[in-house]
Formats: structure tokens, sequence, C-alpha cells
């Protein structure tokens, strides 16, 4: 699990317009809660919360310290982005402690090349996340699913994992992968448009209308 150090300093003005100046001067508008302690309104630079973000992602613990005041451990909740420019406008630290339960979603990864694969199957991931709860420090950064004796028509449920220590939230019915038959391509074929296509009957008729048009040049001249 990574481990990040961040400081992140008292915020005293609230409200939307106060967030937008922090905002415009490098800011993020945060709030520190958890473990039985009073919310406290804090800001943290930007850029600094992005690499965080980026590095720790959701699942993992960091080490805060509040300007002048507590050092705690948290982890990230509640990124919220613009919907737009993907600016971060806000984000919530929640305190946790070696002994807190926390629920967490934690990533997927598929292991393994799936016999059903090598006959010419298609391996498909469907569950890219599972719902857990555990102990704030055994979060794992991922679950690895070994799809290596999957054949054509197998599946893998969440039912078959095996997680000492962590109580699964997702449904245990809930398909993870599964490796289908090779999909067939069906030739379809191509019909002339309706457009294009000259009923018998009308080609007749314009050829009367052509010859009686002539008919009448000639008893006109």
């Amino acid at each position: 699990m990574n481990k990040v150090n961040l400081t992140v300093d008292p915020r005293t003005e609230h409200g939307k317009q106060a967030a937008k100046r922090l905002r415009r001067t490098g800011w993020v508008p945060a709030t520190l809660y958890g473990a039985g302690d009073d919310p406290v309104s804090v800001k943290v630079d930007a850029k600094t919360m992005m690499r965080a973000l980026h590095q720790a992602r959701l699942t993992s613990i960091l080490d805060v310290t509040l300007t002048g005041g507590e050092t705690c451990q948290v982890l990230l909740r509640e990124p919220v982005f613009h919907p737009i420019t993907d600016e971060l406008l806000h984000i919530d630290l929640m305190r946790v402690s070696a002994t807190s339960m926390v629920r967490v979603e934690v990533p997927i990864e598929l292991v393994g090349n799936a016999k059903g694969v090598q006959a010419g199957g298609v391996l498909d991931h469907v569950l890219h996340a599972l719902e857990i709860e555990c102990q704030a420090m055994s979060i794992p950064e991922h679950i690895t699913v070994d799809v290596s004796a999957l054949e054509i028509g197998d599946h893998v449920t969440v039912a078959s994992l095996d997680l000492p220590s962590i109580r699964v939230l997702t449904d245990p019915e809930t398909t993870i992968a599964t490796v289908s038959a090779p999909r067939v391509v069906e030739e379809v074929e191509v019909k002339p448009e309706e457009e294009e296509m000259v009923e018998p009957e009308l080609v007749g008729r314009k050829k009367e209308e052509e010859e009686e048009q002539e008919e009448g040049e000639e008893e006109s001249k």
C-alpha cells in the first residue's frame, strides 16, 4: 500500500464564493472528519493534492499534518471534479486508525492466460472493482483473479474468491469474468435502394408521353 504525506491548512472562510477564491489561488477546499472528532474545514495545495490523489487513489492511507494542529492518518473520500475542466473542486479526508473498519472499492486485476482464449474464445472482464469492508491498515491495492482455468463458456464469480480477513459486500453471484465463443460476423446482402428501381409501367407510360409529344409537334408544322 502506498504511503503519502500531506500537509493541510485550516480554512476559516466558507461558502461558494470563498471556495472559488481559494481555487483561483491554487488551493482546494477540503473537510477533515471521522474517528469521533469534530469535522475541520481545511485547504490543501491543488497540485500537491492531485499528485497525492493520483499516487494514493482512494484505497491508500495518507499521513496528514494540520498546520499548527493535529497529525493523523486518513483515507481520501468523495473527490468532486468539474464536469468540463476536470478541476478538483473539493475532497474529504476521513480519519482512520489501525482498528478502523472501512468500506472501499478495490480494483480487480485479471491474471493468467485462459484456456478458452487459447482455443479461440474471447475473455470478457465484467466486474472491475470489488466493494469490501476491512481494517483500514489492511486494504489491498487490488484483488487478483486467476482466469487460467477458464474454458469457453466458463465464468468466475465473486463467490469463488478466497479473501481472508475481508468482508466482501458485492453480490456473490456477480460475474467477474467470462470466456465466450468466438464471435461470427454474418455477411449481409445489400439490396439496391428502392428509389433506384424503375417499374416497367412507369417506363411504358413515359414512352407514350414522348410519342404523343412528337405527334403534336408534327401537326403544328
